[in-house]
């Protein structure tokens, strides 16, 4: 089974401002119908994708996966896992069409949800991706990231007093969650609350948000 990929952050830009977006999520869910009947072929081919996955040999990667869903075209894990490596290699649209394909199996799964979103993001479907978290919420909806990737998603369209709605659910799921205090922040900024923008950013400091210490030079002083 593939293993957690790590979180990696990444810097997106709105207005004069920094959001941080968490590009993947922190936990995993578990398809219950995809699991089970998968060829040993399929599995082999799976097993040898997620070993080049690991070692960052994102084309071999991507070509065992291929292997295993030929193999098996109900194998959730290998959509699943060849939309991760898709993203790595910047291949978005494909990406998309393979969480597509893991969402018609597991219409559940959070994982395919935010990947999605994220992907949504990067073509610049910004309605789609909010879609997709808000799908995400709608399915687990105590977790704090589908939030704070939803408020950013708001934010790129403006509607920064929505963002700031969700940037607080996050908090309230999550009161040390660094980084949706910094969205916070950045989003009442852009509505004129310097102020209270300023104490989001130095509690987001304060919790390790390091992108903090600029804004609160510049805008705080």
């Amino acid at each position: 089974m593939l293993k957690q990929i790590s979180i990696s952050r990444r810097i997106l830009l709105i207005v004069i401002f920094t959001f941080i977006l968490l590009p993947m999520t922190k936990e995993i869910s578990y398809s219950q119908t995809s699991m089970t009947n998968v060829p040993r072929e399929a599995e082999k081919h799976y097993q040898k994708g997620s070993e080049q996955y690991f070692a960052e040999n994102y084309i071999g990667a991507f070509k065992e996966y291929s292997e295993a869903i030929k193999s098996c075209n109900y194998y959730f894990w290998a959509y699943l896992s060849r939309g991760y490596t898709l993203m790595k290699l910047g291949r978005f649209r494909e990406a998309e069409d393979d969480f597509t394909n893991a969402l018609k199996l597991d219409p559940k799964s959070v994982d395919a949800c935010i990947c999605r979103g994220l992907i949504r993001k990067e073509i610049k479907d910004y309605e789609g991706a909010i879609q997709d978290f808000s799908r995400a919420i709608e399915i687990k909806p105590s977790f704090p990231d589908s939030y704070n990737n939803r408020g950013i998603l708001k934010s790129f369209l403006k509607d920064y007093e929505g963002a700031i709605q969700d940037f607080n659910k996050a908090i309230e799921f999550d009161e040390r969650f660094g980084e949706a205090y910094f969205n916070r922040g950045a989003a009442k900024f852009n509505i004129n609350k310097a102020t209270d923008a300023c104490e989001d950013w130095q509690i987001a400091y304060d919790l390790g948000v390091k992108q903090s210490e600029q804004m609160i030079t510049v805008y705080c002083q």
